[in-house]
C-alpha cells in the first residue's frame, strides 16, 4: 500500500463518530470537498435532511454515479452560501467530495486562517501603473513678414479698374497660379473681380491664420 493510500485510510478510520460523510480530518476541523480541505462548517450551518430536494439529489447521484445514501449524508454540509437551500451546484460539490478521495494531507493550521484556493487563483495580478503621457502644450506665435491689410487689398482690387492685372491676388497670398489664371481670363471676364468684393476679408483672415506657426 502506497503512502498516499495509507494516509487516506487513516483519514477514513479517524473520522469522528457521527460524521460518516463526507471525509473529515481526525480532529474534525477540516472537511474534504473533492478538491481541497476546507474548514468544517459549524453544526448550525448543516442543513437537515428535510431541507434537501430529494429529486435534485437523486438526479445528481445518477449523473455522477455516486451512491444516493452517501450523497444524502454529505450534501447537508455543502450549503456554501448559507441560504438554507441546497442548490444543484452545491449538491454536485458534495458528490465530488464523496467520489474523490483526499489526495493531500489535511492542514494542521488554524481553520480561521483558511484561504480558498479559488480565491488565490483568481486574485488579480498587480498592474503596473501606466506612465501618464505629458500634456503637450501648443503655443502659436506670429511669423515674421507683413500680413495683408483688408483696406489695402480693397485698394488694389479697385486698381483693376485702371489696370486689370489682378495684383491684389498676389498681395493676399493666393499664389502665382491664381494670379496668372486671373490675368489670362481678365479676372474671369470680370466675374471673379466682382466676387472678390465679398471674399477679400476672408482671404486676408486666412492668410493671417497661415502666418501663425505652432511651437512646443
Amino acid at each position: 500500500m502506497s503512502i498516499s493510500e495509507k494516509h487516506n485510510a487513516h483519514i477514513f478510520n479517524s473520522t469522528p463518530k457521527g460524521m460518516t460523510s463526507p471525509t473529515f480530518s481526525p480532529d474534525g476541523q477540516w472537511m474534504w470537498n473533492g478538491t481541497e480541505w476546507i474548514p468544517t462548517p459549524p453544526q448550525s450551518q448543516v442543513l437537515p435532511q428535510q431541507a434537501i430536494d430529494q429529486q435534485a439529489l437523486s438526479t445528481v447521484a445518477t449523473q455522477t454515479g455516486v451512491d444516493p445514501q452517501q450523497l444524502a449524508q454529505a450534501a447537508p454540509y455543502f450549503d456554501q452560501n448559507q441560504d438554507g437551500v441546497l442548490q444543484q451546484a452545491e449538491i454536485q460539490q458534495a458528490a465530488m467530495a464523496v467520489s474523490q478521495a483526499p489526495q493531500t494531507p489535511f492542514p494542521t493550521t488554524n481553520p480561521q486562517n483558511y484561504v480558498p484556493q479559488q480565491s488565490v487563483m483568481q486574485q488579480p495580478m498587480m498592474q503596473q501603473p501606466m506612465m501618464q503621457q505629458p500634456v503637450m502644450q501648443q503655443t502659436y506665435v506670429q511669423t515674421g513678414g507683413s500680413q495683408p491689410s483688408v483696406m489695402l487689398s480693397y485698394l488694389l482690387w479697385l486698381s483693376n479698374l485702371l489696370l486689370p492685372i489682378g495684383v491684389h491676388h498676389l498681395y493676399m497670398g493666393r499664389g502665382v497660379g491664381i494670379w496668372l489664371l486671373a490675368l489670362i481670363t481678365a479676372q474671369g471676364c470680370g466675374l471673379w473681380w466682382f466676387v472678390d468684393l465679398f471674399l477679400i476679408p476672408s482671404s486676408c483672415a486666412k492668410t493671417r491664420g497661415n502666418g501663425m506657426v505652432m511651437v512646443r
